[in-house]
């Protein structure tokens, strides 16, 4: 409980300075992370904060700022951060208070001192026509394969809107280019048969 509590206070703070991601500046960084790309989310008490449980990540990871930003090693809290993914469905509607969807990135996360391969994030709930300034939708659902309408069933998914998922791609792709075997893809819409 107290850790879930110290999650929700870290999560309020985390609330008072978010930034876009069409404004924001991203940097690449080694290190542990939070990966939530594909997290199921929950509510909790504190408005504005949903519970993900996304998964413990070590290597290359973006997030919000400059270079000398990176998140700093060691604790039980890290911060979730974005890795590129391969796949996803794009949800055309509106987030509304009874489908939203989760802003994980750069929240930060505690690691389950029971399972060191997951950690619990207070992640921001988006639930307006607008998201801190920008379009909220279309917003996508991160996926392996082709599998039901994600968009439309009732979890509460991990998410960001595919202008920021493909602006936060790039950014990492630029930062690999040099570094072979190849850049990894813009992320691409998995079509429903």
């Amino acid at each position: 409980m107290r850790a879930m509590m110290r999650l929700l206070a870290l999560s309020i703070m985390g609330l008072v300075g978010s930034v876009g991601v069409a404004e924001a500046q991203f940097n690449v960084c080694p290190g542990a992370y939070a990966l939530c790309t594909t997290a199921a989310c929950k509510l909790t008490p504190v408005p504005g904060v949903l519970e993900c449980v996304c998964t413990v990540n070590q290597g290359y990871s973006v997030g919000k700022g400059t270079q000398a930003q990176c998140p700093k090693e060691g604790g039980s809290t890290i911060p979730s951060r974005y890795f590129p993914i391969t796949s996803y469905q794009v949800c055309q509607s509106k987030p509304t208070s009874q489908h939203p969807w989760a802003d994980c990135l750069d929240v930060p996360c505690t690691v389950d001192p029971n399972n060191k391969t997951i950690a619990r994030c207070g992640c921001r709930t988006v639930d307006k026509e607008t998201y801190e300034g920008s379009p909220s939708y279309p917003w996508l659902v991160a996926t392996g394969q082709v599998s039901h309408d994600l968009c439309t069933d009732t979890t509460i998914y991990s998410s960001a809107t595919t202008a920021g998922s493909q602006a936060i791609t790039k950014t990492f792709n630029a930062y690999v280019k040099a570094t072979p075997p190849a850049e990894i893809s813009i992320p691409t819409a998995l079509q429903m048969p």
